[in-house]
């Protein structure tokens, strides 16, 4: 059964606050009309509406419709709904924001969209912005495998000995729209580094990690790995 989501009387102006709210720029707007269904409606188009968010640019399009109410609704006269939402993404994203616009477009959601977008861009921006400082500070010991936009930061000693150690640092979208860090550390031990970790510290360190990381953020954790490996004498 298609969903419906019911948008305020007019939509220009809902649309600007909508951004204005949400952070989401709005460069450009286009509609048109498409045959009505019934006598029941007033006016029945298709919007495309094309914007971005830092990082992140977007093209939204759905299908808006209003309807006059039957008699005896005190205060309205007519009512706007919005279906058959699709939010199509430029460049390269990743799959967990994929997903969830995809279900937002099952709900027709407009808000949710702008909301997801805004919060996965700035947090995707801050990781970034975190990325890039240890690539300033820490040229030698760190490396970027999926690229500075990526979500992987690769630690290893500038002689390059010893283990290489990968966080990975992925974006999670909650139900309410809310993205949060899922991070976790993996480690690669050649053979003979193995054979000398007799009380199995480095193979530990993924668990040791995350209590690091509960205890400081992400950053702070991250610099503490990178500080342990550049103190070892290889």
């Amino acid at each position: 059964m298609q969903k419906f989501k019911t948008i305020s009387r007019k939509l220009s102006n809902s649309l600007l606050q909508l951004a204005n709210f949400t952070g989401v720029t709005i460069s450009n707007t286009s509609s048109k009309s498409l045959p009505r269904d019934s006598s029941h409606v007033r006016y029945k188009k298709q919007r495309r509406i094309s914007g971005s968010c830092k990082q992140i640019q977007f093209c939204l399009c759905f299908v808006e419709e209003e309807q006059k109410l039957p008699c005896g609704e005190p205060g309205l006269a007519c009512r706007r709904t919005i279906s058959e939402m699709t939010v199509e993404t430029v460049g390269t994203v990743e799959e967990d924001l994929k997903t969830a616009l995809h279900q937002l477009e099952s709900d027709n959601d407009l808000l949710g969209v702008f909301r997801v977008i805004r919060s996965y861009a700035e947090s995707s921006a801050r990781r970034k912005s975190t990325f890039c400082d240890f690539r300033d500070t820490f040229p030698d010991v760190v490396s970027f495998p999926a690229d500075i936009h990526g979500n992987l930061i690769q630690i290893m000693h500038p002689s390059g000995i010893g283990p290489v150690m990968t966080v990975v640092w992925n974006l999670f979208i909650k139900p309410e729209a809310v993205v949060v860090p899922k991070v976790h550390l993996e480690v690669q031990i050649s053979k003979s580094v193995r054979d000398l970790d007799e009380d199995g510290i480095l193979q530990s360190s993924a668990k040791h990690f995350q209590i690091i990381l509960r205890r400081l953020g992400v950053g702070k954790a991250i610099k503490s790995l990178i500080m342990a490996v550049t103190s070892t004498d290889q």
